[in-house]
């Protein structure tokens, strides 16, 4: 059985976690070294309402999908309690 280096390994490998701790850490360093902080924030900010907006109509759908099957019922007790008569 062989062993696989690091040379052969695929240039498409996954990143593990100390190298997106890494980089996200120079990311951060960057932004402070060229005092985007303000910048940031508001484009974080902007994402971030955006994704709420996406959340809360995703939130609607599933509510008005989860109730969409008690609507004949709803109706049929509407019709029986004025007295319509059913069929």
């Amino acid at each position: 059985m062989q062993t696989v280096t690091e040379s052969q390994r695929s240039p498409f490998r996954p990143l593990i976690a100390a190298e997106h701790l890494e980089l996200a850490m120079s990311v951060i360093r960057m932004v402070k070294l060229f005092g985007w902080e303000s910048k940031m924030n508001q484009r974080i900010a902007d994402k971030r309402e955006e994704e709420l907006t996406w959340v809360w109509k995703r939130q609607l759908l599933d509510l008005l999908n989860g109730n969409i099957k008690y609507v004949p019922l709803l109706i049929y007790q509407c019709r029986c309690l004025i007295g319509v008569p059913v069929m």
